[in-house]
């Protein structure tokens, strides 16, 4: 190849002499180039590398029964042993929350109770100390613990000395006496888990079902899950004949979650890229137009073709080198910043840490092929070289330029690329822009602005029986209520936008499955939940007075036909499954009022509830709500005070407003609602230039055959109507393909959308109307410049 150095100096000096052209062409590579490159690095950091554990790809999560439905029961009980054929280590835990007491002050942390596959399944090792021994997992074995290297820093303040201290907490699972633990390990301070679970691992020394399994090297899913059926079956005769388990990745199953955003995402962002190189390869065409006389002198005085389409090549890499650097640069600046908040966004964290979202393989994979692709459309103007009559150029003094027919079905061919590309994004963005309008405008039946929320938990040796427990309910009421500028204040079980434990109800209609929650006095007024028949509970229902419910409108309808005619009639409470917690014990119940219904998240459609006071059923776990002025922060430390006046060793768990919990339901839609939004503005910001360019040059092309038809009295109408319809072929080849790509990117956002289905006619309608009509305008302006032109002045010219 000839001194291809030299044509990189040439192109690099043709460029500075128009820094303007070079300037919009490499920030508008670069933005396109940068988004994928982004689009990788999550895409890496989520799907494509491993789980942060040694031969990942052989963990599996084992599940016994079907979304929605009940496992058998007694699993349990079963020798899982008899699998050790295909599992190379069985995992299971019980989450746990430790009720940490002593200095500084009792703290609550999460953690969890693991069983001997657990830290040699996950080929996890202690950062100090060690793993439990076999022993240790034994009943009666002395208490120890391994614990979070931040719990480690925080609270012991990265004591090196920290193997053989001890600390005293009382657990869920365990309530009667608080139980004294022996740190014996450390964990990795980058240790990673699927949930947040970590503070603090003890050995679990009940029998459990493994919920996660590591499989010997050569045992396929298929086989496993073939052994595991084989043994249940074997064990349990009587199970039904369509039961199996299923076991499948455990990377898979965790990213199933962000899985199609980020398909979406990168879909999106590659499509971005395809639009901006059209548009650059549009500008070289233009710009390579313009240049032909200097070509054509070039092929007179012998270059040979290719020559010129390694001046050009060489131009096209410059351009492509820049962009990249550009790209890479921005991003590497930028993605630490931006890297906390996507996983935010998204609602998961990365696998191994917001660390894992750095430019990796994947990253210089998507900016290499980026490279490639730029250089691909760089190059389109080179087939212009191969079709020119050098001497005829070198002969005309005018300013014509042939482009040829070939150069100018390129132009049409990439306008129409960054129409439809743009109505596609565009049409994509809308779906999910008002998919998130029908999210918000989805009446939840609670208010979640100015109200503090936390959960508490009572210890079993102190609160013994249902009346020391309504005994602290009560004062811890009163001492809520007190505290100045709280309007309302009330106890519940369970959690707003939190799946109610459901049991089954009798009443005339015949029996239902409801939700049912437990709830204080003044529950309705902290969450601004309407009481639409009826009265609320009061201090007065409580044990020992007569049961009461209020019930949800829905279930209302359901027993009565209206919430009026409910108010007084009875349900009968079933006896729960044994599985379930006992929420209602069973018996009848009288309905003393009919309550708003709520959802327990935005596509919850399950609105039949039942609320029970809890002064008639107390519970040792309970959430705090307070109805505050302003900033619902601010009476964290109140409450937590009130909560420490009751009870000296009890604190709050996760306190915080309720209105981040409810938030969390729209981070995913509201995210990929904004990232299409900015991205198929963009986008339709290069098709209208693109379109404008594509007449502007049009009309440049022609200008003496306007000039012509103007002399002999062509009126503006008709020179409108002449690069209209040049160009309006082009804009609806462009709104089809847009059209048939919208569909095809909606159906990858399928599984995001609400209220809206896929295939919205009036969405697509709009899309592509919008386009067209800002498409239309952007040919209108340079046509209408040209009727301005002096066709007299023009022909004296030429």
């Amino acid at each position: 190849m000839l001194d291809f150095g030299r044509d990189l100096r040439l192109a690099a000096r043709n460029l500075l002499r128009r820094p303007n052209f070079a300037l919009l062409a490499v920030l508008t590579l670069a933005a396109g180039i940068a988004l994928n490159v982004t689009a990788a690095s999550l895409l890496e950091a989520y799907l494509l590398r491993s789980l942060p554990y040694p031969a990942a790809e052989r963990l599996h999560d084992i599940r016994f029964a079907a979304p929605g439905e009940m496992p058998p029961r007694d699993l349990d009980k079963l020798d899982w042993s008899r699998v050790n054929h295909v599992f190379e280590h069985a995992i299971s835990w019980d989450l746990d929350v430790f009720s940490l007491l002593g200095a500084p002050a009792p703290e609550i942390v999460r953690g969890a109770w693991v069983t001997p596959g657990f830290m040699a399944g996950l080929g996890v090792q202690p950062a100090i100390g060690r793993a439990f021994r076999s022993d240790e997992f034994h009943k009666g074995a002395p208490q120890v613990a391994i614990i979070s290297h931040s719990l480690w820093q925080r609270r012991f303040a990265g004591d090196p000395a920290i193997l053989g201290r001890r600390f005293s907490a009382y657990v869920s699972d365990r309530p009667d006496e608080a139980e004294e633990f022996t740190i014996i390990g450390v964990l990795p301070e980058g240790f990673w888990h699927l949930n947040r679970f970590t503070a603090v691992f003890a050995p679990l020394r009940t029998p459990n079902v493994p919920y996660m399994a590591r499989l010997r090297p050569s045992v396929s899913t298929e086989q496993a899950i073939a052994a595991v059926n084989a043994f249940v079956r074997g064990a349990m005769p009587n199970l039904p004949k369509d039961w199996t388990s299923r076991i499948y990745s455990t990377h898979g199953e965790y990213s199933s979650r962000v899985r199609p955003i980020l398909m979406v995402a990168a879909g999106a962002a590659g499509l971005v890229l395809l639009i901006a190189c059209a548009n650059v390869a549009f500008l070289l065409i233009v710009r390579a137009a313009a240049r032909q006389r200097e070509v054509s002198i070039r092929l007179a005085l012998g270059a040979s073709r290719g020559r010129i389409a390694q001046m050009l090549a060489a131009e096209a890499l410059v351009l492509g080198a820049l962009a990249t650097s550009l790209a890479f640069l921005a991003v590497s600046w930028t993605l630490d910043t931006l890297a906390p908040l996507i996983e935010s966004q998204l609602g998961r964290s990365a696998p191994g840490g917001v660390a894992a979202i750095s430019l990796g393989p994947a990253a210089i994979a998507a900016g290499a092929a980026a490279l490639v692709l730029t250089l691909a459309f760089g190059l389109l103007p080179i087939l212009s070289t191969w079709r020119k009559d050098a001497s005829r150029d070198t002969r005309s003094g005018t300013r014509t330029v042939s482009a040829g027919v070939a150069a100018a079905q390129m132009r049409r061919a990439l306008i129409a690329l960054e129409v439809a590309g743009s109505i596609t994004l565009l049409a994509a963005a809308a779906l999910m822009v008002q998919s998130t309008r029908n999210m918000l405008a989805a009446d939840l039946g609670i208010d979640g602005e100015h109200v503090a929320h936390a959960r508490i938990g009572l210890r079993q040796s102190a609160y013994p029986d249902d009346a020391a427990k309504i005994r602290f309910t009560t004062r811890l009421l009163d001492r809520l209520q007190a505290i100045p500028g709280v309007s309302a204040a009330s106890l519940a079980v369970g959690h707003a936008f939190q799946e109610p434990t459901e049991q089954r109800v009798k009443a005339d209609a015949g029996i239902m499955e409801v939700g049912v929650q437990r709830i204080s006095p003044r529950y309705f007024d902290a969450l601004s939940q309407r009481l639409i028949a009826g009265r609320h509970f009061t201090n007065a229902d409580r044990a020992g007075s007569e049961l009461v419910t209020i019930v949800s409108e829905s279930l209302a309808r359901r027993i009565a036909g209206s919430a009026a005619q409910a108010v007084g009639r009875e349900l009968t409470f079933q006896p729960p499954d044994d599985r379930f917690v006992n929420v209602a014990p069973p018996g009848r119940r009288t309905i003393v009022g009919v309550a708003a219904d709520t959802r327990q998240g935005v596509r919850d459609e399950q609105l039949f509830d039942a609320y029970l006071p809890v002064l008639q059923s107390p519970a040792r776990f309970l959430t705090i709500y307070l109805r505050t002025e302003g900033d619902p922060t601010g009476w964290i430390a109140p409450m937590a005070a009130a909560v420490g006046a009751t009870d000296p060793e009890m604190s709050l768990d996760t306190p915080g407003p309720l209105h981040q919990v409810i938030d969390q339901e729209f981070l995913r839609p509201r995210f990929l609602s904004s990232l299409l939004g900015g991205l198929s503005v963009f986008a339709a910001a290069l098709a209208l230039l693109g379109v404008y360019g594509l007449v502007a040059f049009a009309v440049k092309q022609q200008e003496r055959e306007v000039a012509i038809r103007m002399a002999v009295g062509a009126g503006p109408q008709a020179i409108v109507r002449l690069f209209l319809k040049q160009g309006t072929p082009v804009l609806l080849a462009g709104v089809v393909a847009g059209i048939a790509g919208a569909v095809a990117l909606a159906r990858g956002l399928e599984s995001q959308l609400f209220g809206i289905t896929a295939r919205d006619t009036a969405t697509l309608a709009m899309s592509s109307v919008g386009i067209a009509c800002a498409a239309a305008i952007a040919m209108l302006a340079p046509t209408r410049q040209a009727t301005r032109t002096d066709p007299a002045t023009l022909l004296r010219e030429e």
